[in-house]
């Protein structure tokens, strides 16, 4: 995932939780807990736990547990996550290790 240097990225640190939907025109990287959906512009970097749909441009997934429908612009990374639960729609997927995977994956073009 290629960052812009001068882009603001957002952090929701582990031990924090938020339960509600997030919008944002930046970068996120999500080490804590969220309830609810999350609508970036750009790239997601997921290290904690969500629960709800994620839309973005790029995402990377380097631990925890995501349960949502996935839809994203470009392409996912999976490093390493405990479960992942839900339809993956997407141009281009990797995964690395995953311990548990239930979805529907939907590759697609331009």
């Amino acid at each position: 995932m290629d960052i812009e240097k001068n882009a603001q990225k957002s952090v929701i640190s582990k031990g924090t939780v938020i339960t509600g939907n997030i919008k944002t025109s930046d970068d996120i990287s999500v080490y804590g807990d969220i309830k609810g959906n999350i609508d970036a512009e750009k790239d997601i970097e997921i290290s904690g736990n969500t629960e709800g749909d994620i839309k973005a441009d790029n995402m990377k997934v380097s631990s925890g547990t995501i349960k949502g429908n996935i839809q994203l612009k470009n392409k996912l990374d999976i490093e390493s996550a405990e479960k992942i639960e839900g339809d993956i729609t997407t141009k281009q997927i990797s995964i690395k290790s995953c311990g548990s995977l239930i979805s529907n994956i939907k590759t697609i073009t331009d």
